[in-house]
């Protein structure tokens, strides 16, 4: 296939749009495994950082970072496989683990 000024498109693995990656199986596979990465690193981050241990502080700092990098165009990868959503609620449960264990020790 040759388009109009005679370019040959490329075949590529994945592609970046408007923040999302789609693999060429038109999975978001890729997408989800590195924002969930992005995600535990930026909790670990917040948990080393933050000076106070006030669960509504670790909560707030939580609902500011951390979700939005989750739910960020969501509704167009939306997770379908039990894999993927495990691997979301696993930040989830790792960020009210250190909240729950913070007041608790706090």
């Amino acid at each position: 296939m040759v388009l109009g000024d005679g370019m040959i498109p490329q075949v590529v693995d994945s592609v970046r749009d408007l923040g999302a990656i789609m693999d060429n199986r038109l999975r978001f596979d890729i997408h989800i495994n590195q924002i969930v990465t992005r995600a535990h690193r930026l909790a670990n981050l917040i948990h080393k950082c933050f000076t106070s241990r006030d669960s509504s502080t670790l909560m707030r700092a939580f609902f500011s970072y951390i979700r939005p990098l989750l739910e960020y165009a969501s509704g167009v990868w939306s997770p379908y496989s039990v894999g993927q959503v495990t691997k979301i609620e696993a930040v989830l449960q790792n960020v009210s683990c250190v909240v729950v264990f913070n007041t608790l020790n706090g």
